[in-house]
């Protein structure tokens, strides 16, 4: 049997270059926009943590820490989903799929809001009846009861907002996302310098960052609402459990690698505060955060890989999914060796500068620690 291969038509052709070239300016006008946020970030954390630190402390700064470390391992319930969402939606809005963008809304809202509330009665909990696993040295229990009453408002928000996120994401819409984090990032550490100036310490700091974050979710929140950006409405007739089970099969690699990475990068602040107290974290913290940095910058620059690759895979373009990886892999790797080093021999001085002499001394073996391998693994 013959089989004769019929080229596709030029116009085809044409069209199908033109999408391609298009879709990769996208990735790289996002990945820009994402690594501006990113040391918009750390030039925020550059200046904010020796205030933060000098603020509230090193027993609150330590807690601070540690609380967060805890929500991270909270993040866990979602089984790996946020990367599945991210997935799924730029898969279906390739294919202008309408119907089930709006079952992957009103299904993983109802859920998220679901396990935010179970997280956030677990914190009530604990800010009621053990508030005193938080204080020392005679502190006010209250003071924490409060502080964690703050968290868990936060922490219920927080999965739900996942969802939204992971909608921008797939829509590939990081630009005006990255605005709106820049600027409640901006105005939100100004305010935070004023509070601290005035004295006010660490339930100040958990209000205004809670406070903040609810302005944010719930601008998004509404934007998604409006036609421009999908009029998504939460529908009890939209939620599908075959589309949930097939999230969460495909999220389920994401999990495991999400529970390597919060072992890793998140364990070893609530270890430190529970036998050696929280004043001892932010010795560990800092020098740490030089390396966890890097990583963030690398995850930044990829991070827009998973709604590019998933609109090429929707549009049969293999292809090009495959020059994209090997190419833009090499500049990831390249970039990541260059900071590794920057950071393992220049981490002392800066953060002598930055900090202060103690921090370098009692954080000179984390600069060298196997977690500079995360990096390496990026």
């Amino acid at each position: 049997m013959i089989i004769i291969h019929h080229p596709l038509p030029n116009n085809l052709i044409a069209s199908r270059d033109q999408y391609t070239k298009m879709s990769v300016n996208k990735l790289l006008k996002n990945s820009l926009s994402n690594v501006v946020m990113r040391f918009l970030n750390i030039a925020v954390v550059f200046i904010m943590s020796p205030i933060i630190i000098r603020s509230l402390g090193k027993h609150d700064y330590g807690l601070w820490e540690i609380v967060n470390s805890v929500i991270g391992y909270m993040g866990l319930i979602e089984f790996g989903i946020f990367p599945a969402i991210v997935r799924y939606v730029a898969k279906f809005n390739a294919l202008n799929d309408r119907e089930k963008l709006n079952q992957i809304y009103s299904s993983f809202f109802v859920i998220f809001i679901s396990i935010g509330a179970l997280c956030s009665i677990i914190i009530i909990g604990f800010a009621f009846f053990y508030p005193e696993i938080l204080s020392v040295n005679g502190l006010s229990e209250k003071k924490y009861t409060l502080f964690l009453l703050i968290v868990a408002f936060k922490t219920f928000q927080a999965f739900p907002g996942h969802v939204i996120q992971g909608f921008y994401e797939g829509f590939q819409k990081y630009n005006f996302i990255n605005c709106v984090n820049a600027v409640q990032i901006i105005i939100l550490n100004i305010i935070a310098y004023y509070l601290f100036s005035k004295g006010y310490g660490l339930n100040a700091f958990a209000l205004v960052t809670g406070v903040f974050y609810t302005i944010k979710i719930a601008f998004l929140w509404a934007m998604l609402s409006l036609p421009g950006y999908g009029r998504f409405r939460i529908k009890r007739t939209d939620i599908n459990k075959d589309l949930i089970k097939e999230l969460y099969i495909f999220g389920f690699k994401s999990f495991m690698l999400g529970l390597t990475g919060r072992i890793a990068f998140q364990t070893d602040s609530i270890v430190i505060g529970v036998f050696l107290g929280p004043a001892m974290v932010p010795f560990y913290v800092i020098p740490v955060n030089l390396i966890s940095k890097i990583k963030e910058i690398m995850m930044t620059i990829t991070l827009g890989f998973m709604p590019h690759f998933s609109e090429l895979y929707a549009k049969e373009n293999k292809s090009e999914i495959i020059r994209s990886y090997f190419v833009y892999s090499r500049y990831a790797v390249g970039i990541a060796f260059v900071l590794l080093l920057g950071a393992l021999f220049l981490g002392g001085p800066f953060i002598n500068i930055w900090i202060g002499p103690e921090y370098v001394e009692k954080g000179r073996a984390m600069r060298w620690s196997p977690k500079t391998g995360q990096c390496v693994k990026l």
